[in-house]
């Protein structure tokens, strides 16, 4: 299925992905961690364990969902610079970039795997699916080795 597509042109479309995830960690990564610290204030309440125990479970879960997007929030602000950056070492062709890629790649995977506990949404699959594919990929094609320097 891909041995007709030109790894030059994948490999540019894998920094494209990069960079547009870069960005997109960065601008929703503050509004998620800002989400999971205000759903703690919002909705925690330690009152509502003295009710029921009904109560004191749904609270311990929306402590949880909040801590897991607070997590993911957080890593993506860390990640969104460093694809970025690997983006731009795989349009230069790094030899380091290969091996970059793979990293934040599989970062950006235990991620998306972290939030699919606080329930996940197609998207998410989606994107852990291409995820997989890439690290596959630049990790076992002899072309894209080839392409970046890293024979």
């Amino acid at each position: 299925m891909l041995e007709n597509i030109d790894r030059a042109q994948l490999v540019k479309w894998v920094a494209y992905y990069l960079i547009i995830g870069g960005i997109l960690g960065i601008c929703f990564g503050g509004l998620a961690g800002a989400i999971g610290l205000g759903t703690g204030v919002m909705f925690e309440a330690p009152e509502l364990n003295e009710m029921s125990d009904g109560l004191a479970v749904v609270n311990a879960r929306v402590a949880a969902i909040r801590t897991l997007i607070f997590v993911a929030g957080i890593a993506s602000i860390i990640l969104g610079p460093v694809m970025i950056a690997v983006s731009v070492g795989l349009l230069q062709k790094r030899s380091w970039a290969r091996m970059g890629t793979v990293i934040v790649v599989a970062v950006n995977l235990i991620v998306l795997l972290l939030l699919s506990f606080g329930g996940s949404g197609l998207l998410e699959i989606l994107l852990a699916v291409i995820d997989a594919v890439i690290i596959y990929l630049f990790l076992t094609d002899p072309r894209i080795k080839t392409e970046l320097g890293a024979a």
